[in-house]
């Protein structure tokens, strides 16, 4: 009888050891989320035309996205070979709760003659990559509740009356600068 027993137990002690080992193929847990989508003017990162004349380059889009409008709403553009700085279009504010360094995304070859600087600084805070033909900013610290206003620094030397410099660009907000 014990050797009819032995390999029962055997197949006993198994079954407990893989239940109690915590093994398993597959788990299923739900869980509430609450993730609103907001305009610019009020999500984490939040971008809104500056508050001076020069806010004027700057708007919403009908879904609340911030748009930089540089020729066609105010003028008929910019002058052909030159520099052109225009002071304290839009502002950038950390409405999260944890310092975020901030970087732009320009994706257009001629992204590189557009530069963003904060304001007050006006020097090159881009960085071309010719690998990839894009550029991105140096990033810009912010602390939670800082804001920080943005002026534009135009390159149009060699350039036509009819070049488009940029058609969009994409806002990054890290924990890390190096991320």
């Amino acid at each position: 009888m014990i050797k009819k027993l032995i390999p029962f137990l055997a197949i006993l002690v198994a079954a407990i050891i893989i239940i109690y080992s915590g093994a398993f193929t597959s788990v299923e847990a739900e869980r509430m989320a609450v993730i609103d989508v907001a305009g610019d003017a009020s999500a984490l990162l939040a971008l809104a035309p500056a508050s001076g004349p020069n806010g004027a380059y700057a708007g919403y889009e009908g879904s609340g996205a911030l748009y930089l409008d540089i020729g066609a709403g105010l003028n008929n553009g910019l002058n052909v070979n030159a520099r052109t700085v225009i002071s304290d279009v839009f502002t950038i504010t950390n409405n999260g709760t944890q310092l975020v360094y901030v970087t732009v995304y320009k994706n257009n070859p001629l992204g590189s003659r557009v530069d963003f600087a904060d304001a007050g600084t006006y020097g090159d805070m881009d960085l071309y990559d010719s690998v990839t033909n894009h550029t991105y900013t140096f990033p810009l610290r912010l602390y939670p509740g800082q804001s920080s206003t943005i002026s534009l620094i135009i390159d149009t030397t060699g350039l036509g009356k009819d070049d488009v410099l940029m058609e969009y660009i994409t806002f990054y907000a890290r924990r890390n600068h190096n991320e």
